[in-house]
């Protein structure tokens, strides 16, 4: 599993940090999975994960609200896909004040490929 202080120095971060993101972290989405994974496994409850998932990494962002309420989903895929030279699409979610203000799969340079309102939403059923 990816620790949160590998997730924050990731590539990219900096950048997110320039722009807005007083947090920033990227991982492999399957680091996230993986406590969901453990949880239902002790509940008795298996998780089937896919494998749409495999490589796709999440990309979060928390703002300080004080300082850029205009921070778009957008700006952070653009943003990290330019710093991190991302050549694939990944997950970019944006947190304002603990709710998520947009979350969805991004290209490289900040295009919009699919919208997700919630984790429920994220293939093959991993929440």
């Amino acid at each position: 599993m990816t620790s949160v202080g590998g997730a924050a120095a990731a590539p990219g971060t900096n950048a997110l940090r320039e722009i807005g993101c007083d947090s920033a972290l990227v991982m492999p989405f399957e680091a996230l999975l993986d406590p969901m994974e453990i949880l239902s496994a002790a509940l008795g409850e298996p998780e089937e994960t896919g494998d749409e998932l495999d490589g796709v990494l999440f990309v979060q962002c928390s703002p300080n609200l004080l300082r850029d309420e205009d921070l778009t989903c957008e700006q952070i895929a653009q943003t990290y896909g330019e710093a991190a030279s991302a050549t694939e699409e990944f997950v970019v979610m944006l947190e304002r004040a603990g709710a998520t203000a947009c979350m969805g799969f991004h290209l490289p340079n900040g295009t919009l490929t699919r919208q997700l309102d919630d984790f429920e939403e994220i293939p093959g059923d991993v929440f």
